[in-house]
């Protein structure tokens, strides 16, 4: 089989508990004080669960810029023996970047899954715009791993936007559906022909394969 034919597969990782978590605040790139010593070892139990598996061999390892998703990106990327790419872009929360989170929702005024299209605080980034801008990241690393398995560590929206993507499903849509994503939780889609021996047609789908797997942490 080649590697056009062979399925392509995300393994998408929340980071570790970072600071951020615990001090309930929204942290960007600028202010993320990075993780935990509790995050660590979870991060650490992660790199080994998956340095240890053999179904899905890792190509390479992606991570957000922010420092928890690099921090945790770093520890499993050593594991495996390859570079961390910290290529994608963190939730930018323009100027409510170092806030409680309490704040920020009284601030808005009303349930943000009910506004995707407006931002959580002045400068931010919309829900819209986050998730399309992350289709489009996780679209070119399909294109430019086929028939490989990437890691993805980033964030609790990333791997949300990524099933609300595949899915089809509108950013509306979050006001009536949601996902669980647990610290260093791992989700797995794979992107394969619909016909198993033929992608001639073009015909493409997504099989999740696992959503939220955190038995490394039992």
């Amino acid at each position: 089989m080649t590697d056009d034919q062979a399925p392509t597969r995300l393994i998408l990782v929340r980071h570790g508990e970072a600071h951020a978590n615990v001090d309930d605040v929204a942290a960007g790139v600028r202010t993320c004080r990075g993780l935990t010593d509790r995050g660590r070892q979870q991060a650490e139990r992660l790199a080994k669960h998956l340095a240890s598996q053999q179904e899905y061999p890792i190509a390479a390892v992606y991570s957000s810029n922010a420092a928890r998703a690099r921090q945790t990106g770093e520890i499993l990327a050593i594991a495996l023996d390859k570079p961390v790419i910290p290529a994608l872009s963190a939730p930018d929360y323009g100027k409510g970047e170092g806030r409680p989170w309490p704040e920020i929702i009284t601030g808005f005024g009303d349930a943000p899954a009910l506004h995707p299209d407006r931002p959580i605080a002045p400068g931010a980034e919309p829900w819209t715009a986050f998730q399309r801008r992350t289709g489009q990241d996780l679209a070119d690393l399909v294109r430019r791993y086929p028939g490989k398995t990437v890691a993805v560590v980033a964030h609790r929206e990333t791997v949300i936007a990524a099933a609300m993507n595949f899915l089809s499903l509108l950013p509306w849509a979050r006001a009536n559906i949601t996902f669980s994503v647990d610290y260093t939780g791992v989700t797995i889609w794979q992107y394969a022909a619909l016909r198993r021996t033929d992608t001639r047609d073009g015909y493409m789908r997504w099989n999740l394969l696992c959503h939220n797997d955190t038995r490394h942490l039992d």
